[in-house]
């Protein structure tokens, strides 16, 4: 089973997982892909830095953690809770080719949670995070596309072999 950059957007990520646990057979995997928190991720880093220096956050719906998920030892506790075993975890490169003139623009239709706060934002503030946002992936931009770092995660474990006493 296989669940590509959406278990995050999911509010009890352990509820899904032990959903995940309960419809696979014994020896089967569950894999996810989960985007990088800020501290791999100079894409996200550019615009949460952005966001919570200039936008209103208090403005903004609760949302989950969305890097919860980025962190192997959260995960793995939360797997382990759900019954998966044989955890493995492998970091992906990513490195989106988003076209220019903005860097802003293409994300606010790639993104969600970012258009989201946005959407909300007074009109000067939405703009000042507009510059400030394109200013800084200036330096990624080359040949007509911005190139930001944006690592991903990919997560998979095991749903144990059922024991002797399970059959």
């Amino acid at each position: 089973m296989l669940s590509n950059i959406a278990l995050f957007h999911v509010a009890d990520p352990l509820l899904a997982m032990q959903e995940a646990f309960r419809v696979l057979k014994p020896g089967d995997v569950f894999a996810f892909s989960q985007w990088c928190g800020l501290a791999q991720s100079e894409c996200y880093k550019i615009q949460f830095n952005m966001l919570l220096s200039h936008a209103d956050m208090s403005l903004a719906d609760p949302a989950p953690d969305a890097y919860k998920l980025s962190d192997p030892q959260q995960v793995t506790s939360i797997l382990e809770e759900a019954g998966f075993s044989n955890f493995a975890f492998e970091y992906v490169p990513s490195v989106p080719h988003a076209p220019g003139p903005s860097f802003f623009d293409f994300f606010m239709g790639f993104g969600v949670r970012i258009p989201t706060i946005l959407d909300r934002q007074d009109p000067m503030v939405k703009r000042k995070i507009r510059q400030e946002i394109d200013k800084q992936a200036a330096d990624y931009f080359t040949n007509g596309h911005y190139r930001i770092p944006m690592p991903s995660l990919i997560v998979s474990a095991r749903r144990p072999e059922a024991t002797n006493a399970e059959h």
